[in-house]
């Protein structure tokens, strides 16, 4: 017992740490807005590299060195599952009650290759936001505008609660229907070539296990969905991140970094972590409009586990910002895969 304790405590001053030494090169990534990360110059992988990484790096037991990490565990901040500093007017804080969009969103709220007639909206909650930078370098490959705006806390498909329910802060459920429906207006007067679909809601007091979530969420991702379709063939939705949820883990990836060994002990697959039911959803309403879904499974995961760290010439690149969302380190790093993933439904554009 008091070795445990000894090795426990070791561990979080070696953290502790850790902060400090790494607070240099998180300011560096944070100084400008379209930047990318601080470690963008090691090699991004192409999709077949980057799922051959992944099979190796599911079968290291062993913890990595995290004062030494892409980024250095404890570093990250609230800003790190996007492109950081956020762009108030395109992507406000969670608890804001702006539901305007900029008449200049085709401008300010622009990411890859701004110059670009080809427009790809990139639209949701947080999740939209993890996927940020990502988008950013795939239209930067393509040749696309990246448009983003997106509502911490408000999926593109609305949250399944009364009115007056407030989701987080000030923010209620009647504010995220109206951002939703102002994105699709601006969508209908602006005309992208194609739309993007992120998000991860469901009702509370529901589990995301609950069968009886999918008759609640099916309706609404359906009605989303109709309603890009209605503005250009191509629609895409992101189907669910693998997610350290309580459904199968009492571990965040930062517990599971720094305390749990073999480190394999916290890897899941991708039918613990991947929701059933909001896959469902997303997978039917898509299927009934004629529209995508891309996975984002085969970046993290192989068929059996997925990874909490993903190791390369260049050193270790941790995957996670918390539960729920890769860290905009891991989302950048991976930009060249998620470009064929998404190339494919954007051909013609």
């Amino acid at each position: 017992m008091n070795q445990e304790l000894q090795r426990s405590t070791r561990v979080r001053l070696a953290l502790t740490t850790t902060r400090s030494l790494a607070i240099g090169a998180i300011c560096l990534a944070v100084a400008t807005l379209t930047s990318l990360p601080a470690h963008s110059t090691s090699p991004r992988p192409t999709l077949s590299q980057l799922e051959a990484l992944v099979a190796t790096s599911v079968a290291i037991k062993a913890t990595p060195n995290l004062a030494t990490s892409l980024p250095p565990l404890l570093t990250m901040t609230s800003k790190d599952a996007s492109i950081s500093p956020s762009r108030p007017t395109c992507y406000p804080a969670s608890a804001s009650s702006n539901v305007t969009i900029p008449v200049d969103a085709a401008v300010r709220c622009a990411y890859g290759d701004t110059a670009s007639t080809h427009v790809l909206l990139l639209t949701g909650d947080s999740q939209a936001g993890m996927w940020l930078p990502a988008f950013d370098q795939m239209g930067r490959n393509l040749g696309w505008r990246v448009v983003f705006l997106a509502h911490p806390e408000c999926p593109p498909w609305g949250v399944p609660n009364k009115p007056n329910w407030v989701i987080q802060g000030g923010f209620t459920v009647a504010q995220c229907t109206s951002f939703d429906h102002n994105v699709v207006a601006w969508a209908a007067k602006n005309s992208p070539s194609a739309v993007v679909l992120a998000g991860r809601a469901h009702p509370k007091s529901h589990i995301a296990t609950d069968p009886l979530v999918l008759s609640i969420i099916q309706p609404l991702v359906n009605t989303a969905i109709k309603a890009f379709h209605a503005i250009t063939p191509r629609v895409i939705t992101m189907a669910p991140l693998p997610a350290y949820t309580p459904d199968w883990t009492k571990y965040k990836p930062s517990t599971c970094l720094a305390y749990i060994k073999p480190i394999t002990n916290c890897e899941g697959s991708p039918t613990q972590m991947v929701s059933p039911v909001l896959l469902a959803a997303i997978t039917n309403a898509s299927k009934a409009n004629g529209t995508f879904v891309v996975s984002p499974t085969p970046l993290l995961c192989t068929k059996q586990k997925c990874a909490l760290f993903i190791k390369d010439t260049s050193g270790v690149h941790l995957v996670y910002y918390d539960e729920l969302h890769l860290n905009r380190y891991f989302s950048s790093w991976i930009g060249d895969a998620v470009t064929a993933l998404i190339s494919p439904d954007l051909a013609g554009g």
